[in-house]
């Protein structure tokens, strides 16, 4: 009676053993996507000095008070507004224009205060959202600058998990920017 039971044992472990799991690639995977370096420049003919990506290409308008950031391997732009009076009724406008873009989103707040007195907001979001990266900075007395950062539209539509990468990336620049902001 004992040998039926060992041939059996015998018998699975050899089946077991047998079996082989071969890695086999998948059909389908997500892209890596690559981001530019962090190298930074002085932007040329806005109201003020503004330190920007020196991969994104920036294009002034309206005498140097809106400045558009082109990230082309993002397919995406980081749009700037300088205000330089009224500054705490505009940083109110900002803040509440910032909610608008939001809407039901969650967002992830970082808050950046310079010793040159700059104090400046950033709202990131993980959510599908037009705007995944916004923020507005001021030193109360002489200036205001706001931006938000959106894909177009052949990115738009991805998830926002896939374009995670691009929108800290684009993150740590706005972090930059503000640091620098005097």
């Amino acid at each position: 009676m004992r040998l039926p039971a060992v041939i059996i044992a015998v018998a699975a472990i050899l089946a077991v053993g047998c079996t082989k799991d071969a890695a086999v690639p998948r059909q389908l995977a997500f892209p890596r996507l690559e981001t530019y370096d962090t190298t930074y420049i002085e932007t040329v003919g806005a109201t003020m000095p503004l330190s920007v990506n020196a991969s994104a290409q920036t294009e002034i308008r309206d005498g140097g008070r809106w400045v558009d950031v082109y990230y082309p391997l993002y397919h995406g732009k980081l749009s700037l507004t300088i205000i330089g009076d009224s500054v705490l009724s505009a940083l109110d406008n900002r803040i509440e224009r910032m909610g608008r873009n939001l809407g039901d989103f969650y967002a992830e707040q970082t808050d950046v205060n310079t010793p040159d007195g700059v104090t400046g907001i950033m709202l990131t979001t993980t959510a599908e959202c037009v705007t995944p990266v916004q923020f507005v900075a001021t030193d109360r007395r002489r200036f205001v600058v706001s931006g938000s950062f959106s894909f177009d539209s052949a990115i738009e539509k991805a998830k926002a998990d896939s374009v995670a990468p691009l929108v800290t990336a684009v993150a740590h620049d706005v972090i930059h920017m503000i640091k620098s902001l005097k």
